[in-house]
């Protein structure tokens, strides 16, 4: 069975961005249709209801997601809970070795699924990336603090990347799952 995927992600340095494009590779692999979007650059017949599955991903700068995804949930999250939905939060909160990062995305996932009261069906924590050569002076001088602080690479003459892409793979693994299990469900709902 194909499905219809739309990946709709908001991104600052291009992590997030660059999952997303991952995940529509993949979908295109396995022969679903997927396109995916720019929540500052949303078409504008855009129609969440053409999607079987929609996923939404969003990086966490300065302990809360990007503006652009928060207003593109809220403003569609009617059609949102009437197809099966996956959020992806992007920090280097989960590049931290400690239970205490860990604990930190989560939290930051539950504030943004309360301030949108949205109830994706699937949410995943993915770490992210410093992008040291994308960063103005500021940016990585105050980015390479915060590494510091929270024992990360502090070399600032290359880029990192933490993502763990297996992770990634299970997160688009259960999205099919969940929608092949509830297409049994309508078969098996319908009349013969």
């Amino acid at each position: 069975m194909t499905y219809r995927f739309l990946i709709v992600y908001a991104s600052r340095h291009g992590q997030t961005e660059a999952i997303a494009h991952y995940l529509l590779g993949e979908l295109s692999r396995q022969f679903h249709s997927a396109i995916a979007v720019d929540a500052e650059r949303l078409p504008k017949n855009l129609d969440v209801l053409d999607y079987d599955a929609v996923i939404v991903g969003a990086p966490v700068l300065r302990g809360k997601h990007l503006a652009a995804a928060k207003r593109f949930v809220t403003n569609y999250r009617a059609k949102l809970d009437r197809v099966a939905t996956g959020f992806y939060s992007v920090s280097l909160a989960m590049a931290t070795p400690s239970h205490d990062g860990r604990f930190r995305a989560s939290t930051y996932v539950e504030r943004f699924t309360r301030a949108t009261s949205w109830k994706p069906g699937l949410t995943a924590r993915f770490a992210g990336a410093l992008a040291y050569r994308r960063y103005g002076l500021a940016l990585r001088l105050l980015i390479r603090a915060i590494a510091r602080y929270r024992r990360l690479s502090t070399d600032t003459s290359k880029d990192h990347e933490f993502t763990n892409w297996s992770r990634v793979d299970e997160f688009l693994t259960d999205m099919i799952s969940v929608l092949e299990k509830d297409r049994r469900a309508d078969r098996l709902d319908t009349p013969a």
